[in-house]
């Protein structure tokens, strides 16, 4: 079969990283995506992580979210980009973008104004904390929007400890599969009426949405979350341990009375079954912290493997607590093809990661690398009817870069 998104084309102009995995995203769909770029390229191949610097001309986050598109370089804050824009958007099904909205009125570029160019467009915005109310206006990037102000910081982390930080780009990562969903159900509304739609994201609502079920239940309980003290663990099989040999294992348990005599098998307790002795199930889990402590022991007891035979055994719901070079080579993972690899000119094979949809019978994933700013400018032009002297010019205008 073809690729779902194989006949749409998209316009992505963005500076952040939520619109830009979402056009991988795209891409990986099938969707032919011009990543507009300004002369000299995306600020962000240049941001690696530190801790993952090699040295070399890899940037694996770059590529990440960049796999599978062509590049023009163009200034859009200069006059003379206008035509080449328009020209764009009015063969493009899709144009995504992290502009604000004011700053998308003066160039053009809200769904208004580019009616008038193509009249069956697809405006995908994305934005902080939104179009309207009154931080409309205020700046932010995930760390702010997503993780901060919706609350999720402050759900993260044990007390008495300061919350703990976000990992690079995981709210973009998560607003960008909002930008999908938005995109493809604006793309049906399109197709259904005829008419171009606008479509918008925030970084804000994206943080709310992965924390609706506490946010559901504060507007009826009318109270904050409490941030769960591991030693005081209301459920103890709701919780993480430590191994022998220095693993971290968690148990997700949230109902344990459904499981008590395949726990206690399988922590070698088979004695907690006998009330008489040791109270029942809802006496020993209301001296839940005292359980905990006792969990401790047991746990620090055995090395990892040896709970992981155990637990396996009972059929228990549990998940080590892994780390990131466990995680690349996770048997399970690798069943899914959830790392396919990359030809990078220049710098080798690299394992990314894969959209995390599958659709029977079509095949899903990267179509190819990350490109070199402004690769493609001149064959870009070309298909919009720039003859060689007229891209020169532009060129030489620096337009182009």
């Amino acid at each position: 079969m073809t690729a779902p998104l194989q006949d749409i084309r998209v316009v992505e102009l963005a500076e952040g990283l939520a619109v830009a995995a979402a056009c991988a995203y795209l891409a990986d769909l099938g969707a032919a995506v011009v990543k507009i770029e300004p002369p000299g390229g995306d600020p962000a191949r240049g941001r690696r992580l530190p801790w993952a610097a090699n040295g070399g001309p890899l940037n694996p986050g770059f590529q990440m979210d960049n796999r599978g598109k062509r590049s023009l370089t163009l200034d859009t804050g200069r006059s003379e980009s206008a035509e080449v824009l328009a020209e764009l958007l009015r063969r493009a099904d899709i144009f995504a973008t992290d502009l604000d909205p004011e700053a998308q009125g003066r160039r053009g570029l809200t769904l208004a104004a580019l009616a008038a160019v193509n009249g069956r467009l697809v405006h995908v915005t994305l934005t902080p904390y939104g179009s309207r109310g009154p931080g409309n206006r205020r700046p932010g990037n995930d760390y702010h929007a997503f993780w901060a102000r919706s609350g999720i910081m402050g759900m993260m982390g044990e007390p008495p400890s300061a919350p703990s930080m976000q990992r690079p780009g995981m709210g973009d990562h998560a607003a960008s599969i909002n930008l999908v969903t938005a995109t493809m159900a604006a793309l049906r509304q399109r197709d259904v009426s005829g008419r171009g739609v606008g479509a918008e994201v925030t970084l804000h609502g994206s943080g709310i949405w992965m924390l609706a079920a506490d946010i559901a239940s504060t507007h009826v309980a009318q109270r904050n979350s409490p941030r769960q003290e591991r030693p005081r663990a209301l459920n103890p099989f709701r919780n993480h341990y430590r191994t022998r040999d220095g693993h971290w294992l968690f148990l997700v348990m949230p109902q344990p009375k459904v499981y008590w005599a395949k726990i206690c098998r399988a922590l070698g307790r088979e004695e907690w079954l006998d009330a008489a002795r040791h109270g029942s199930y809802e006496q020993m889990m209301e001296r839940h912290e005292a359980l905990v402590g006792e969990l401790d022991r047991l746990f620090a007891g055995r090395d990892f493997e040896e709970w992981k035979r155990r637990l396996d055994a009972e059929k228990l719901i549990w998940a080590p607590g892994a780390e990131l070079p466990q995680v690349v080579e996770d048997p399970q993972l690798h069943a899914m093809a959830y790392f396919p690899a990359l030809d990078v000119p220049g710098a080798g094979r690299l394992r990314t990661v894969a959209a995390p949809v599958r659709i029977e019978g079509v095949a899903i994933g990267p179509q190819g690398p990350a490109p070199e700013p402004g690769q493609h400018t001149d064959a870009i032009l070309g298909e919009l009817g720039y003859d060689a002297a007229r891209i020169a010019r532009l060129r030489g205008a620096g337009v182009l870069g």
